[in-house]
């Protein structure tokens, strides 16, 4: 079911094993920064109405439907994911097979 999800084309112990980061660690950057202001109660429809064509906080699962995490950060080759137990996860768009009930390709030419 991938209706408000992007599917890995991965197992679960492939992105831990090959694209596990420190949560910690700068997020990643290619695309310019947007900034805007978000008042004093910031809420993630806000966001996401100002920035509706991305893949900011759509849920990650793999192949089996496992559940990875959202995704926090899109740059023009990579998705950051953050998953339970604090893990985050840069995985390259190269491993998504899917974008809701569209492929990939498909959601890459309409944006």
């Amino acid at each position: 079911m991938t209706s408000r999800n992007v599917l890995i084309g991965l197992r679960l112990d492939e992105i831990a094993k090959k694209y596990k980061v420190k949560h910690d660690d700068p997020l990643p950057t290619t695309v310019p920064t947007e900034h805007w202001t978000q008042g004093e109660n910031l809420d993630l429809a806000t966001y996401e109405r100002k920035y509706p064509k991305g893949l900011f906080n759509k849920g990650v699962r793999v192949l089996n439907e496992d559940h990875v995490g959202h995704i926090m950060k899109e740059t023009a080759n990579k998705i950051v994911i953050f998953g339970s137990f604090g893990y985050r996860f840069d995985v390259p768009k190269s491993k998504i097979k899917e974008v809701g009930e569209m492929s990939f390709l498909v959601w890459m030419l309409m944006n």
